[in-house]
């Protein structure tokens, strides 16, 4: 996903998507008014609590008592204590109107009993039965996908949750349904989770009570959203709906189901010179930004083929009760190391609780290992993080929702969210302070103040010679962020060698300062980053930070077969055979979606190339054009040969407006372009088919009609305009089309 400036507003980033949801009101049940007790009466319920997460609307998830085979929505002042999973016994009376309108709910008067939300902090593994059912609501048909498309897209989302847990968490298939048209809209999921469990024969109850699943598993078209699901607890059940199959949309909504909420991010007001963020029962302070998906790492931030995918954080980890030995709690002052997440290695904690009063800060180390290396240098960059939990019961954000700090905030929003080393992030009281002084391989190391801030790492360099000039015989100063840096890399007898400059002022308020072995970038937002090699020659060649570029984001990560380096405004990647090459935004968003260097793509082996009206990159497997109005999308093999042959996008066939689509009869495969088709088989090759051959080609049934695959191009024989087909001839006179067949 290319990290590109855009307003500062909550929603969904280029290259991804919250998992979105229908209106609250339609999630549980009948919406006629209640009928457990009467106006003016009171009674005493006894239930497990559950929230339907309404995606839609970051502030509004309606919160629900499960009695029995009884569902009632709760309202009161007193349902913002209540907790997803727990049961409790409540005193309630009629609620009457809730938005204007009767419904069945009713407003707590006091609570009587509460049993505390379960965790896994002290059990093996909870097993939870997964129902899918594939439904094509009013207005949609149904997709390609069958039932035995069923097993390895839960097993994709079991297998993320099983290594998450530690194999605490494991979701199995135990039916799944065929395709059932439905007579009720995408709007009305309750409606449709009823239908669903009228066909199984089961209530609501033995899936929020218990611990099975219904995933209904709907097309992606007309009204119908990208996900939504019950909020419950680590061995409770619960009702999901899903329009997309990505590992991370599936893991997504079954992750509510398990009692998360979502991982977002704040930032403080650009302004404040602030990392933390004041929190309050009404909501965040203003001018600050709260992003409800933010954290695109955490399965439960944004959900795509560059986020979602990384590793469960920290504070997720606490709330299910998971891994308590690899936690450590702090409430003095001393230097931790950290261990990276994915890291399976060492004995140093993954998780610090760090404990200010009434409210407990998280720190974390992203290291583009386990399931980070997925993510990082993608969608988000690698280092210290640091999080908690949003207040219960406060509005404005979710109240389970785990936030990421954005240590160095902008007016812009962004997916940097790590202290880079050198750097200090402080609370909004000032008496509490994190310094990284590294973040280097496995390990990160955090210097926890309480009281007055740290001093800033500052080093001013030795050298063997001091002198005049501009080698690495001068005395030049190493200092404050570029610092941190530095002496992360290992200062002198690291890869950067000596300094042979002092810093230099650059665009945006940044900086920078050129070593023996490489250069130091460093930005408000993006932090201190090395670049080196091939990279920072390339970089250079391009204009530094002044380029479409930007400023680097991120260090060199490891990726199969190469090394990967990320910027404000792309990504290189570099392999022994390719060298350093540099992509961006939808072509860079396109590749992702191909499966990135270890898919048919490979690596690139050219930057981006500005075309007439587009740009293209091309690639170890292929290329990819993209176009304003048609998008980016791959050619490959023979159709890719076949459309060159015609003159690339500045034939007749311009740029391509699909994707490569089959496989299609026989084997074969096509691509639409703005100027006709690519066809092509084994038996016959690849052919373009364009104009009026191409519009009673359509007429015929493509491919899959009598006429079959194209075998010639348009060949002129006399006056006339003739085309092959396996199964006959195509003939233009300039008036009309005729047909002979074979």
């Amino acid at each position: 996903m290319a990290a590109q400036p855009s307003v500062a507003v909550p929603g969904p980033i280029q290259g991804s998507a919250p998992v979105a949801a229908t209106g609250a009101d339609t999630a549980f049940g009948a919406r006629a008014p209640q009928s457990l007790v009467r106006a003016g009466k009171h009674k005493t319920l006894t239930g497990a609590i559950t929230r339907v997460q309404d995606e839609d609307d970051a502030t509004t998830d309606p919160v629900y008592l499960s009695s029995g085979d009884t569902f009632v929505r709760l309202t009161g002042d007193l349902v913002a204590s209540l907790r997803p999973g727990a049961t409790v016994t409540l005193t309630v009376t009629a609620a009457g109107a809730v938005d204007g309108v009767d419904t069945d709910a009713v407003r707590i008067l006091s609570v009587d009993a509460v049993q505390s939300q379960r965790t896994l902090k002290s059990v093996g593994s909870v097993e939870h039965p997964v129902t899918v059912a594939l439904v094509a609501p009013a207005g949609t048909t149904p997709t390609k996908m069958t039932v035995a498309d069923v097993a390895p897209m839960l097993a994709r989302a079991s297998a993320y949750w099983n290594r998450q847990s530690g194999g605490q968490v494991n979701f199995t298939l135990r039916k799944a349904l065929d395709w059932r048209t439905s007579a009720t809209a995408c709007e009305d999921v309750s409606a449709l989770w009823q239908e669903e469990l009228n066909v199984i024969g089961q209530s609501q109850a033995d899936y929020i009570n218990g611990t099975e699943h219904l995933l209904i598993v709907a097309p992606a078209a007309g009204s119908c959203s990208y996900g939504l699901g019950t909020v419950g607890d680590a061995f409770s059940g619960g009702l999901a709906f899903v329009t997309g199959t990505d590992q991370s949309v599936v893991a997504h909504e079954l992750g509510h189901n398990l009692g998360l909420d979502h991982a977002g991010s704040v930032s403080a007001p650009a302004s404040s010179g602030r990392s933390d963020v004041t929190f309050s029962d009404t909501g965040i302070e203003a001018g600050a930004r709260f992003d409800p998906y933010g954290d695109t790492y955490d399965v439960m931030g944004y959900s795509g083929s560059t986020s979602g995918m990384g590793n469960l954080n920290v504070v997720h980890r606490d709330q299910l009760g998971l891994f308590p030995q690899q936690q450590r709690e702090i409430t003095t002052p001393q230097t931790v190391t950290i261990r990276g997440l994915g890291v399976d290695t060492g004995d140093a904690p993954k998780s610090i609780k760090v404990v200010d009063g009434a409210t407990a800060y998280y720190l974390e180390y992203r290291s583009a290992s386990g399931d980070d290396a997925l993510v990082a240098g993608r969608s988000t960059t690698t280092g210290v993080r640091v999080l908690r939990a949003t207040p219960w019961g406060a509005a404005g954000y979710r109240s389970r929702q785990t936030v990421v700090f954005d240590p160095t905030p902008t007016q812009y929003a962004d997916d940097d969210m790590v202290v880079a080393p050198g750097k200090t992030w402080s609370t909004v009281g000032a008496d509490l302070h994190f310094q990284v002084l590294s973040a280097q391989g496995d390990t990160a190391q955090v210097k926890i103040v309480y009281g007055a801030a740290p001093a800033p790492i500052t080093v001013a360099t030795p050298v063997p010679t001091p002198g005049t000039g501009t080698g690495p015989g001068v005395n030049f100063e190493v200092a404050g962020v570029i610092a941190g840096a530095y002496l992360n890399s290992g200062a002198q007898t690291g890869p950067l060698g000596q300094p042979v400059s002092n810093q230099f002022g650059l665009r945006n308020g940044g900086s920078g300062q050129h070593f023996q072995g490489g250069s130091i970038y460093w930005s408000p937002s993006s932090g201190a980053q090395i670049i080196k090699g091939s990279f920072r020659d390339k970089y250079a060649s391009m204009g530094w930070e002044t380029s479409y570029l930007g400023y680097p984001t991120s260090g060199e990560m490891p990726v199969r077969g190469g090394v990967i380096q990320r910027f404000q405004g792309g990504i290189g990647y570099w392999s022994p055979a390719t060298g350093a090459q540099f992509i961006r935004g939808a072509i860079f968003d396109k590749y992702g979606a191909f499966g990135w260097e270890g898919g048919r793509l490979g690596f690139p082996v050219i930057s981006e190339v500005g075309l007439r009206t587009g740009a293209f990159t091309a690639f170890q497997g292929g290329s990819i054009y993209w176009h304003p109005t048609s998008g980016a999308h791959p050619v490959f093999g023979a159709i890719r040969d076949t459309w060159g042959a015609s003159g690339w996008e500045n034939g007749p066939l311009g740029f391509p407006t699909s994707d490569e689509f089959g496989p299609l009869r026989g084997g074969g495969f096509g691509q639409r372009y703005q100027g006709g088709s690519i066809y092509w088989s084994l038996a016959s090759g690849g052919h373009t088919v364009t104009g009026a051959f191409r519009g009673f080609y359509a007429a015929q049934g493509w491919e899959g009609g009598r006429l079959g695959y194209p075998i010639s191009q348009e060949y002129r024989s006399g006056s006339l305009i003739k085309q092959d087909y396996q199964g006959g001839t195509l003939t233009w006179d300039g008036r009309a089309t005729s047909l002979a067949w074979r």
